[in-house]
């Protein structure tokens, strides 16, 4: 019968306890702020959430936070419920840190004690400027204007280039999109090009083995953005995609970790159809054969057992052909039923959630059995004699009905009937084009592809 999901969650997610690191220096970070405010959170960012550490109550317009151990590099911020935000890049040896803010003017906020925070404010600064001139401009901007949009651009890239291999520099180059091959494109195919570009150099800015990144407000963002846009929204897309992406951590231990963890745990979590598609090809490119030490045994065989139900019938394979029988001992192959859309129908008529369902399924059959589709019923219960009452009870004779009663096709191994009804949608073509769905559901697919 029908029970509860059970979906696996790795115990993945790293994040770093600041008091176990055996660092000698403390971190101390003191803050001039309006004397209007009167709590002040200190706070950083993971996988671009963000999260309140700290928090102080200021004396005479002075804040200061106090670590015992030094912090990890990283993007952090200083806010207040009154509307008072300020971010910091804080690298390795930055534990010192002085501020004043000014929260009429931001640009006034001066800074001591991490470079990598100034050249943070200059860059924000430049940014907005650009973003306030791009405003200020009509459809057609003149030379003038162009021109000096273009230098506005090029200070952005010129501060970034005069400060390699900084955290401030890998921020604000990973925050730097890349620049398309036509940026307003007149017609499909310059479209199609930008796509095609975008879909191969949408990461060149970013250091994806950089492990402060994952401690940014942007990165996760990024991926989701580029997943989301720039990659075919069909199962097998993503999952190659979410594997090259993977592919590009290789360089570094945790952001090989943390990328794998995150791609996993949210298609693992995901209600999309198809999304199992990219868990179980990470589980085959990286896990499968391979030691890891940070996923334990008992992760991997949850993990393994889950890939066994699925290894066979994912969205975009080929459907197995299963050798049944009909009720009236008449041999059939599934893989030789010609239609544009058969539906295998997985129940067990000894399941009460199954005795609900079959009749609204079977309703859904007599609209659409004469718009190419065919439905194949097949009982995984082999008391022939009870499925046969079942059958004349609902009157369900107007379409395949089948049985296994020697479990001679091995269906179990092919499709996930852990569960039933385990309904799989096959087109002309033998791929499985939809899985686990409900009635209602197949109806709005269905309506979707005859359209």
């Amino acid at each position: 019968m029908r029970s509860k999901i059970f979906c696996i969650v790795l115990s993945l997610l790293f994040i770093h306890n600041m008091e176990a690191q055996n660092i000698k220096s403390e971190f101390r970070l003191e803050a001039d702020i309006p004397q209007t405010i009167d709590k002040l959170y200190f706070g950083q960012y993971w996988q671009g959430q963000s999260y309140a550490t700290d928090s102080v109550i200021p004396t005479n317009g002075k804040a200061v936070f106090i670590k015992e151990k030094q912090l990890d590099p990283g993007e952090y911020f200083i806010y207040s419920k009154t509307g008072l935000l300020v971010k910091l890049l804080l690298d390795k040896g930055q534990d010192n840190i002085r501020i004043s803010v000014n929260s009429s003017d931001p640009k006034q906020n001066k800074i001591s004690g991490s470079e990598d925070t100034r050249l943070f404010w200059q860059y924000q600064t430049l940014l907005q400027k650009t973003e306030d001139f791009k405003k200020s401009l009509g459809k057609r901007p003149n030379k003038d204007e162009a021109d000096e949009l273009k230098r506005l651009q090029n200070d952005i890239s010129d501060l970034i280039a005069k400060h390699p291999g900084t955290w401030f520099a890998t921020y604000a180059k990973g925050d730097t999109p890349i620049t398309l091959p036509f940026p307003t494109p007149k017609n499909g195919d310059e479209f199609y090009s930008n796509k095609h570009h975008g879909r191969i150099h949408y990461f060149d800015n970013v250091d994806l083995t950089d492990p402060r990144l994952w401690k940014s407000s942007y990165l996760t963002s990024m991926i989701n953005v580029y997943m989301s846009t720039w990659i075919e929204q069909s199962p097998d897309s993503l999952a190659t995609a979410s594997s090259e992406i993977v592919a590009k951590t290789k360089g570094n231990d945790l952001c090989f970790k943390e990328m794998l963890s995150y791609f996993i745990n949210t298609s693992l979590n995901s209600k999309n159809m198809g999304s199992e598609n990219v868990w179980a090809k990470l589980y085959e490119d990286y896990i499968q054969g391979h030691e890891i030490a940070w996923i334990t045994t008992e992760q991997r065989g949850e993990l393994s057992k889950k890939y066994e139900t699925i290894k066979m019938n994912r969205i975009g394979m080929t459907a197995q052909a299963l050798q049944l029988e009909t009720i009236d001992g008449e041999p059939i192959n599934t893989g030789e039923i010609n239609a544009d859309f058969l539906i295998l129908y997985f129940y067990n008529h000894d399941c009460h959630h199954c005795q609900e369902t079959i009749p609204k399924a079977h309703e859904l059959y007599k609209v659409y059995k004469d718009k190419g589709v065919q439905m194949v019923a097949i009982d995984i219960n082999n008391n022939k004699d009870q499925m046969m009452s079942f059958i004349e009870k609902h009157n369900l004779r107007d379409w395949v009905n089948c049985v296994d009663p020697t479990y001679k096709s091995k269906f179990w191994l092919y499709y996930n009937t852990s569960f039933v009804p385990a309904i799989y949608i096959i087109d002309k073509d033998k791929k499985i084009i939809a899985k686990d769905i409900d009635s209602e559901t197949i109806k709005k697919f269905l309506e979707f592809y005859i359209k």
